[in-house]
């Protein structure tokens, strides 16, 4: 049985999402996807068959060729995104947005994880502070997550 007797939402009530301001034209913008992207050659897949689970994630340079990319997750059709990645992780899209001036600058890291974590309590307090602390670190300005 894959239901999960112990899964516990987590609600953010601390946090506040304030309006975004600033011009996307003078800010730079990173993209984190929960489709299980890992780059081929060098990483380790997503544990995709783990009933929990996999609260890790991947740092994939923005110049990975395309074609290394590959898909570690178990809960979506995969059909689409194998013929082209940029349906799930638009990162061309963005590499033209900062060419034409709209956004000042595409972050060179991409952040991947998979988004099937019924018990999400270690990605949310490991994976994604690990994730902020570097963004914030690195004075990105906006972040476009693309949910699988």
């Amino acid at each position: 049985d894959q239901y999960d007797p112990y899964f516990s939402w987590l609600v953010n009530d601390t946090l506040e999402w304030p309006a975004y301001k600033k011009n996307l034209a003078e800010s730079t913008v990173a993209l984190i996807t929960s489709c299980g992207i890992y780059r081929q050659d060098t990483q380790k897949p997503f544990d995709a068959w783990n009933n929990y689970g996999d609260p890790s994630f991947r740092e994939i340079h923005i110049d990975t060729p395309r074609d290394r990319l590959q898909i570690a997750h178990s809960h979506y059709d995969h059909k689409f995104a194998l013929s082209d990645i940029n349906c799930v992780l638009p990162i061309d899209h963005f590499i033209d947005l900062e060419h034409e001036g709209v956004i000042q600058s595409f972050y060179p890291w991409i952040y991947s994880f998979m988004g099937y974590n019924p018990q999400p309590r270690q990605l949310v307090e490991e994976s994604i502070s690990i994730i902020a602390s570097r963004l914030s670190k690195d004075k990105v300005d906006a972040v476009l997550l693309t949910p699988c």
